[in-house]
């Protein structure tokens, strides 16, 4: 599967954050706050994974879900903000019943090793629109964002 590549300015992100905890219960607690977020330019949701040992497949991450915001005024206290720097970004779209929510992981792998490119952050980004009807529904879709350089 060959990606999308495309540049995006920075993105500020206004949601929750968990380091290697539940992703779905962090998704429910961002889900409580989010109608108390303002500023926000889209309707789409961004589950972000930051690997502090630069090791995609480690075990324990930060994790942040959240929504695109304008600015980082009036954030309710239980939420985080999070500038993601403009990058060049390999997109890839996965459909749910095609491995679930793993299943696009080793192509990514792949497709890096064999690329051009590199990791030019220690990220990937999940982006959720109305491609996304629900994370038991096989015909939901996700594109997966992993921050690009040249090697």
């Amino acid at each position: 599967m060959e990606p999308e590549i495309i540049k995006k300015d920075e993105l500020k992100i206004a949601g929750c954050v968990s380091y290697g905890g539940n992703i779905h219960e962090l998704w429910q607690i961002f889900m409580k706050n989010e109608k108390n977020i303002k500023h926000v330019n889209q309707d789409a949701g961004y589950e972000i994974h930051i690997y502090p040992d630069l090791e995609m497949n480690s075990e324990k991450y930060h994790i942040m879900v959240g929504i695109e915001v304008d600015k980082f005024e009036d954030l309710p206290l239980e939420t985080f903000a999070k500038i993601i720097p403009a990058c060049t970004y390999a997109v890839f779209t996965h459909r749910l019943a095609n491995g679930g929510y793993e299943g696009i992981n080793k192509e990514m792998d792949k497709w890096l090793n064999e690329s051009n490119y590199k990791l030019a952050f220690p990220m990937s980004i999940q982006y959720y629109d109305e491609r996304f009807k629900g994370g038991n529904d096989p015909d939901s879709e996700i594109d997966f964002y992993l921050p690009i350089t040249f090697k």
